[in-house]
């Protein structure tokens, strides 16, 4: 796994190539790599495998996607051309277009699983109703995992319509939160065409047919996947999706010290601006021990702990402490005044001013009072 950070907007694995949307993000990785450290991985970036048992399938999401609530069919199969019309498809950031020029949507793949298991339980053929069932809940499951709360995709018979249970509630998609939505929208349809893949290779001897979906070998380029999410959501993505893809090699973007450090050991390449142009600042290895206040300063260069303006009392209390301790004059209401204002504005803030307080009566002989 490797996470790029960068400052304000910039673009994501920006190195001379035309990033706009990562047009082709396999040869943006890969300059990425090859101009900091080299990894075993490296040989399988530039091209497909001939061998499709032995290809890592690649698949590209933005955390910008969405959902919403859409007619749909009992049944309705998805159509690809070919394996690698679909593997096209599946290196395109903004699928939402994608679907808004075919009338399959990713809607339509889940009810059609819901209703193929439902059919294939009323025929009392099991087995197969356990392998339409398999994508849906790893779906379920990861999600669940992220929000903390168990949810089940069901398909309501009158009108015929997709909702999710949560709570003990049916919900359209269009009263989701934008963040849930978003994941649903890009782990959804990567699960599609994963278990595409497979039906396009029934008859492939190079193709095994028992490996689950999620445990295919895929390099996943995710770019700001957490855009929508709740903090306490941001800090489990990662770890989730690294859980039930423990075969992929994931590139990710992002601005959130949330992701940054949910997990051990990955490489996070800082992206840096220069008159315009973005270069590669340190690589350094994400510690999960490692503080939120931490990660700020270290990769994201934010060296406050507080609101812009509390932050900037702080530096003019700071400013006259030091005035007061050169022994140079100073009004000791204003003084008094400013520091009253910090303390009264969080416990955190009135706990630094009283230390310093203290310390500057001992150390000047001075009697100041909050």
């Amino acid at each position: 796994i490797s996470v790029t950070v960068g400052g304000g907007d910039l673009l994501p694995f920006d190195f001379g190539v035309d990033s706009y949307r990562l047009r082709n993000a396999l040869e943006v990785a890969y300059n990425l790599y090859t101009k900091s450290v080299a990894f075993a991985e490296i040989q399988y970036l530039p091209k497909y495998a001939e061998n499709v048992q032995e290809s890592w399938l690649p698949f590209a999401y933005t955390g910008y996607r969405t959902l919403q609530s859409s007619p749909v069919n009992a049944i309705q199969e998805v159509q690809y051309e070919s394996w690698s019309a679909a593997l096209s498809e599946a290196m395109t950031f903004d699928k939402q277009s994608l679907e808004n020029r075919k009338s399959f949507t990713l809607n339509q793949w889940i009810a059609n699983s819901i209703c193929k298991r439902a059919l294939s339980k009323e025929k009392g053929k099991d087995k197969e109703a356990r392998k339409f069932a398999v994508a849906i809940n790893i779906l379920e499951k990861i999600i669940a995992k992220i929000v903390g709360y168990e949810i089940e995709f069901d398909l309501k018979t009158t009108p015929l319509s997709l909702v999710i249970k949560a709570h003990n509630s049916e919900l359209e998609f269009d009263v989701l939160p934008d963040g849930l939505r978003a994941t649903i929208s890009w782990v959804g349809d990567l699960l599609m065409r994963l278990d595409s893949f497979d039906a396009l290779h029934l008859d492939s001897p190079d193709w095994d047919q028992t490996l689950p979906i999620n445990e295919r070998r895929i390099f996943l380029f995710l770019d700001e996947i957490d855009v929508h999410l709740h903090p306490a959501w941001q800090r489990k993505i990662l770890p989730v999706v690294k859980e039930f893809f423990p075969n992929a090699t994931i590139f990710l973007t992002t601005h959130s010290p949330f992701v940054v450090n949910s997990v051990d050991g990955v490489a996070v390449y800082e992206l840096k601006v220069k008159e315009g142009k973005a270069y590669l600042g340190e690589v350094t290895e994400s510690k999960s021990g490692n503080s939120y206040e931490q990660v700020l300063r270290d990769v994201f260069d934010i060296d406050t702990r507080f609101g812009d303006a509390a932050n900037k009392d702080l530096e003019l209390f700071q400013q006259k402490k030091n005035e007061i301790l050169e022994d140079k004059s100073f009004e000791e209401i204003e003084f008094t005044n400013l520091a009253k204002h910090l303390a009264e504005q969080s416990l955190e803030l009135r706990t630094i001013i009283q230390y310093e307080i203290r310390q500057l009566n001992r150390i000047k002989g001075l009697n100041i009072q909050l």
